[in-house]
């Protein structure tokens, strides 16, 4: 496997298909899993943060640049999306510097895929809720990043299907308020 930093948010990988098939991400020509080339992608980060010092703290895009017999190039680009620019931009046209505010329901089918799916986010108002064995996250976001951050929740959840006076009434309440930030201090992986 070859890295290379082509920009200060891209890095190029040049990796030969034997090297996936010795990570398991490929077998007899195959492609493995989502949750394999999850972790391989994971692991292909951690290499850039080691040998290159780069910092994965917004939202990533992967790209697949060339293909062939030996081997596949993938570009891997921080897309920041959190900066005062963006914000600033969308605060000011809006009306007395009100923002839209929107409820969303997202759910999980096991923890660890709510753990993986919040790594990413920081956000003060979540509740969480456990009903028939599968997780609730609770989100009030703010209207104009809810198309930034309904993608990073559905690598691991799907918006759900169960209706909240359901989850309220039925489902037992994890946590109240702050859920992502109590989540993230006591199950921080890193």
């Amino acid at each position: 496997m070859r890295l290379e930093r082509l920009e200060d948010n891209k890095i190029k990988f040049d990796i030969t298909y034997k090297e996936l098939q010795d990570k398991g991400v490929m077998e007899n020509g195959t492609l493995g899993t989502t949750r394999m080339w999850h972790d391989f992608f994971e692991e292909l980060m951690e290499t850039a943060t080691v040998e290159l010092g780069v910092r994965w703290e917004e939202f990533v895009s992967i790209e697949l640049i060339s293909q062939n017999d030996e081997e596949i190039t993938l570009i891997f680009t921080v897309e920041s999306f959190g900066d005062e620019t963006f914000m600033d931009e969308w605060l000011h046209d809006l009306p007395n510097g009100q923002i839209d505010k929107k409820k969303i329901w997202w759910q999980y089918e096991n923890f660890e895929d709510l753990l993986s799916s919040i790594t990413r986010l920081t956000h003060s108002s979540s509740s969480l809720y456990v009903y028939q064995n599968i997780y609730f996250l609770e989100l009030t976001i703010d209207s104009p990043l809810s198309k930034k951050i309904i993608p990073l929740l559905e690598e691991y959840g799907i918006e759900s299907n169960v209706t909240e006076s359901m989850i309220l009434e039925y489902g037992k309440l994890l946590c109240a308020e702050n859920a992502i930030e109590t989540l993230t201090k006591y199950f921080h992986r890193g």
